[in-house]
């Protein structure tokens, strides 16, 4: 998670099992924070998760419809 996205939303994430990696970690992700609520862009973000293999997402840049 890029680190303007709410910490409720990696907390969030976790809490439902999905490993889930801070910018600071490794990584990056970024939601316009006026255009998805946390709990959309919790829900959004675990269906891809659970959906994609993670060597399918590795190494790439993915824009998202959140």
């Amino acid at each position: 998670m890029d680190e303007n996205v709410p910490r409720a939303i990696t907390g969030g994430l976790r809490l439902r099992g999905i490993d889930v990696l801070t910018v600071q970690e490794d990584g990056l992700s970024y939601a316009h924070q006026l255009h998805i609520t946390i709990g959309d862009c919790v829900r959004d973000l675990e269906l891809i998760a659970r959906a994609a293999d993670p060597s399918d997402l590795a190494d790439r840049v993915e824009f998202l419809p959140l």
